[in-house]
C-alpha cells in the first residue's frame, strides 16, 4: 500500500492574500466556494487554486465554511495581524519549517524542503507562494531571497555566455572612403543615354545629380585673392 505524497497550494499569492483583506475590511460570502471567491474578485481562472490556499492555511473547510484561524485574521489589530498570520503559515507548512529557516537558508534549500509534495511540476509557483506568506507575516524580510541567495549560496552560479543580438556598444561605422564616394559619380555616368540623346528636363535634371555628388565628394578651396600685377 502506498502513502500519497501531501500536496501544496500554488496559488498565485495575490489571490489568497486578497482574499484575507477583503475578510478583514468587508467581509465575505458564506460559503466561501470556488465560485463565490469569483464574485470578489479573485479571476475565475484562479478562483479554484485561491480556494485550495485558503483550505490549506487552514482558514476553510472543504465546502467553505470559514473556521476560527480565519476569524481570528478578521478580528486582528494591524500590529497583530502579522504574528497571527505567522502563527498559521508555520502551522500550515510545519513540515518545511522542520527543515529550512527561510528567513536564514538560500531558496535552493527552501525549495529542496518542498520536495515532499505534489504536483512537483509546481513546486516554483509552491515556493513563490510560501515566501510570499512569510513576507507578509514577518517571518522573512522583503526581498529576502535575493539577498540570501547571493550571500549564502556556497556554489556561485556559472556565468553564462549570451550572444546578444544588438551589442552594448555598436562599433562605428567606417568612414566612406574616395572609392565608395566615386561608385555614385560611376552610377550616375552609365545613366547617360546609349543613343546620346535626351530631352533638356532629363539632361538639367542629370547635370543637377551629377553637380551635387561631386560636391560631396570633392572640396571646393576658398577662393584666394588675385595678386595685382606690378609695373
Amino acid at each position: 500500500m502506498t502513502t500519497e505524497s501531501p500536496v501544496a497550494p500554488y496559488a498565485p499569492a495575490k489571490s489568497v492574500l486578497s482574499v484575507i483583506e477583503r475578510y478583514r475590511d468587508r467581509g465575505l460570502p458564506a460559503p466561501l466556494t470556488a465560485d463565490a471567491l469569483a464574485t470578489v474578485g479573485v479571476a475565475r481562472t484562479m478562483a479554484g487554486w485561491a480556494h485550495s490556499g485558503l483550505r490549506f492555511l487552514g482558514l476553510i473547510d472543504g465546502e467553505g465554511n470559514r473556521l476560527e484561524p480565519f476569524e481570528r485574521l478578521k478580528r486582528a489589530t494591524t500590529d497583530e495581524y502579522p504574528t497571527i498570520l505567522a502563527e498559521i503559515v508555520r502551522n500550515a507548512y510545519l513540515p518545511v519549517f522542520n527543515i529550512v529557516d527561510p528567513a536564514k537558508d538560500n531558496e535552493i534549500k527552501v525549495a529542496d524542503a518542498f520536495r515532499q509534495y505534489e504536483p512537483a511540476a509546481q513546486r516554483e509557483r509552491m515556493v513563490a507562494l510560501f515566501y510570499a506568506l512569510c513576507e507578509v507575516a514577518n517571518i522573512v524580510p522583503p526581498r529576502v531571497r535575493r539577498a540570501v541567495t547571493q550571500v549564502d549560496s556556497a556554489q556561485p552560479r556559472p556565468q553564462r555566455n549570451v550572444k546578444l543580438k544588438t551589442p552594448l556598444t555598436a562599433p562605428l561605422p567606417p568612414e566612406p572612403t574616395i572609392t565608395d564616394d566615386l561608385r555614385v559619380i560611376t552610377a550616375l555616368i552609365q545613366q547617360l543615354p546609349k543613343d546620346r540623346n535626351w530631352s533638356k528636363a532629363r539632361r538639367e535634371k542629370w547635370v543637377a545629380t551629377m553637380s551635387a555628388a561631386v560636391d560631396l565628394i570633392v572640396e571646393v578651396a576658398k577662393d584666394q585673392k588675385e595678386e595685382t600685377p606690378q609695373h
